[in-house]
C-alpha cells in the first residue's frame, strides 16, 4: 500500500508518525488544510532553507576551512548527486 497504510478503523495512518495519538494528527492536517496554497509555499520554503542551512552547518563541522561558497557548491553537489555535480560544473571535491 505504500507511505500510507489503512488501519483496521479505516483511517489512514501515516507510520512515519504512528507515535502520535490520533487527535493530534488530526488537528495537524486539518490545519495544514486551512492554510492557503502560498502559506504552505511559504512553510516549505523556510523548512528547504533549513534543511539546506543544516547542511551547510554539517559541512563547516567536516572542512572548517572551506569559504562560504565552496560549502554551498558542496552542499549542492550533495543534493545532486557527485557525479552529476561534476558533469555540470566540472569542479571536484575530495570527500
Amino acid at each position: 500500500m505504500g507511505y500510507y497504510e489503512r488501519s483496521t478503523m479505516g483511517r489512514h495512518q501515516n507510520f512515519e508518525t504512528q507515535d502520535t495519538e490520533p487527535w493530534a494528527e488530526k488537528l495537524l492536517f486539518d490545519h495544514w488544510r486551512s492554510l492557503s496554497p502560498s502559506e504552505k509555499w511559504d512553510i516549505m520554503s523556510e523548512a528547504s532553507i533549513a534543511v539546506e542551512q543544516l547542511s551547510i552547518d554539517g559541512l563547516r563541522r567536516r572542512y572548517p576551512r572551506e569559504s562560504e561558497e565552496d560549502l554551498r557548491l558542496r552542499a549542492a553537489a550533495l543534493r545532486i548527486g557527485r557525479d552529476e555535480f561534476e558533469r555540470w560544473t566540472g569542479r571536484r571535491f575530495e570527500w
